[in-house]
This record gives C-alpha cells, sequence and structure tokens, in this order.
C-alpha cells in the first residue's frame, strides 16, 4: 500500500508468487484515503482474488499489517476494512505472514511498491 498526501490519493499493488514465479500482479488508485487502508486492501485484495482455498504466506513491510494480526495490537480504525479481512483470512486452509524490511531488495515486495506507489500517483 501507498499513500500521497499531496493529493489525498493511495494505491495498493501485490504480487501473487507460486513456487517462485510471478504468476498475478495487481494494482489499483484510491482516492480519500490512507496508508493503513492502502496496506489493508491490498492484503484484502490480493486474498480475494485467490479463488480456491489455499496456504497463503504473505510477505510484507507493513509492520501495521504484521503487528496487529500476530502481535495483538489493538484494531482502533479502519474496523470496516479489518472485517473484511478477517472474512477473506477465512475463506483459506491458512494465512500466514512474514516481515520484511521495505526497499532491502526483496523482488517481489519491490514489485509491490512500485505498483502501489504507481497507482498512489495516477491521474484520474
Amino acid at each position: 500500500g501507498a499513500y500521497s498526501p499531496s493529493i489525498d490519493q493511495g494505491g495498493v499493488g501485490f504480487v501473487i508468487v507460486k513456487e517462485g514465479v510471478k504468476i498475478f500482479s495487481f494494482s489499483k488508485m484510491f482516492k480519500h484515503t490512507t496508508n493503513q487502508r492502502m496496506e489493508l486492501l491490498a492484503m484484502i485484495i490480493a486474498l480475494e482474488s485467490i479463488k480456491t482455498q489455499a496456504n497463503i504466506k504473505i510477505i510484507t513491510d507493513s509492520m501495521y499489517l504484521v503487528g496487529t494480526l500476530t502481535k495483538n495490537w489493538k484494531r482502533k480504525a479502519n474496523l470496516d476494512l479489518w472485517s473484511r479481512l478477517d472474512k477473506a483470512i477465512e475463506k483459506h486452509l491458512n494465512v500466514q505472514l512474514e516481515w520484511v524490511k521495505g526497499h532491502a531488495n526483496d523482488q517481489f515486495n519491490e514489485e509491490a511498491d512500485k505498483l502501489a506507489f504507481n497507482a498512489s500517483k495516477q491521474i484520474s
């Protein structure tokens, strides 16, 4: 997820990888949002785009997602999206999260970040 406060616009981007090979990528721009909402929506849309039940590993540089889902951080905002995320997770066999440092040369994380950033700058 990415957010450009100067234009109050964000973007989501993700890459789906199977056995080390990219099989799908996605990005979309959203107006009047926040960075946290974009991080949540990226994970939600990624999970919702996988139509069959699966074991999934989400690799993200978002401490907001990792902390809330694995460290019991309180859900104080974006409750609509947290509810949607819970439903998306329930549709799969197992969903694991792995945190990676952003901009640290993780190929697919870098690609997802670029997709989200570019979407956040799109002119509508």
